[in-house]
């Protein structure tokens, strides 16, 4: 239970600090973000109030969309790069490599 409710303060800390930066820099982009993180979010504290015990993979997921996508997305802009020149970057180098591929 005190697990339960330090994840879902520290998952709301997360989902303001995600969503003042979204307002901030004006980049829509986030939007994808804190909808994964807001899904998680409501599972657990739909589980909390409900004082129910979620399935293992169900507790995974929720961590995932919660604290480990926020968290890289915070990493990231640490190191300067922004959300969008990330998201492109990963997209140039998949169609790169599947164009690549499909040459031969």
């Amino acid at each position: 239970m005190l697990e339960r409710m330090l994840f879902n303060i520290f998952a709301l800390g997360l989902f303001l600090f995600l969503f003042f930066r979204m307002i901030q820099k004006n980049d829509t982009n986030y939007i994808y973000v804190l909808v994964l993180q807001a899904l998680g979010i409501a599972i657990g504290f739909f589980a909390l109030l409900m004082n129910i015990k979620l399935p293992t993979i169900l507790i995974i997921i929720t961590y995932i969309f919660s604290i480990v996508i926020p968290a890289i997305v915070i990493l990231i802009e640490k190191k300067g790069i922004t959300l969008t020149e990330a998201i492109y970057m990963t997209l140039y180098k998949f169609y790169n490599k599947v164009r690549k591929w499909w040459k031969g």
